[in-house]
């Protein structure tokens, strides 16, 4: 159940052979893979993106994690956020003509997409990744993949507590090339996903929340390239 698959493209961290997947074993849910999604064509409130993001950085002291609760803190009751109707984006399409099958992370700093399948549509599953991913190929868009058992989509997810089926994540995001600049971790497929492997014990011990969020908010899409995106992503599936 631990098992996991992933995929950066160049400029997201890929290694210089990067026509290959990652796979590995970590026995450890990660939070993406129960939090609440909602349909591309919803709102998206970048003032609660951005709060989530500066609390965790005003409050490091308080809502840092603490090293010697990494291994059991997957068992606390998981938060619920409230929603708020300002400073959304939606885009200007009809309700009808989009695909309910591609979802986006509502309450997650990453925004990133996410579908899912039980496996009685893995088909159409694959397909619709790649009309995706081809058309962030064809925009020369950075991308990161991330494969693993999930919740189904919806607003609720967080509380169905199953994982029986297989989350398909994707991040849009920054291209990023020539020399690494992190010298704590590189964001790639693991770190947008939750998982941080840290490169050295000075910064192990020296990391907090705050300055994770802070690492990874600067390889995130622009809220209005994001927004942009969404609508050329509908207008593919239409297809």
């Amino acid at each position: 159940a631990g098992f996991r698959v992933g995929f950066n493209s160049l400029g997201a961290f890929a290694s210089v052979n990067h026509l290959h997947i990652h796979g590995y074993y970590l026995q450890y849910e990660l939070e993406v893979e129960w939090a609440p999604t909602e349909p591309l064509s919803a709102e998206i409130d970048w003032d609660r993106h951005r709060l989530n993001h500066h609390m965790a950085k005003a409050n490091q002291e308080e809502i840092g994690i603490k090293r010697d609760e990494v291994e059991t803190d997957v068992s606390k009751p998981r938060k619920k956020w409230e929603k708020s109707q300002t400073n959304q984006c939606k885009p200007q399409l009809k309700q009808d003509v989009l695909l309910h099958r591609v979802h986006f992370l509502s309450r997650h700093h990453t925004r990133g997409l996410v579908l899912y399948t039980d496996g009685t549509d893995v088909k159409q599953t694959a397909e619709t990744i790649y009309k995706i991913t081809n058309l962030f190929i064809k925009k020369c868009l950075a991308h990161n993949l991330f494969v693993t058992r999930g919740c189904p989509l919806g607003a609720e997810a967080e509380d169905q507590g199953s994982r029986d089926g297989v989350r398909v994540l994707l991040w849009p995001r920054k291209s990023c090339f020539g020399v690494k600049e992190e010298s704590a971790f590189n964001v790639a497929l693991c770190e947008l996903a939750g998982h941080l492997p840290i490169k050295n014990s000075e910064d192990y011990f020296s990391l907090d929340e705050g300055k994770v969020l802070e690492i990874i908010q600067k390889y995130l899409l622009p809220d209005e390239q994001f927004c942009q995106l969404r609508t050329e992503i509908i207008g593919v599936l239409k297809d």
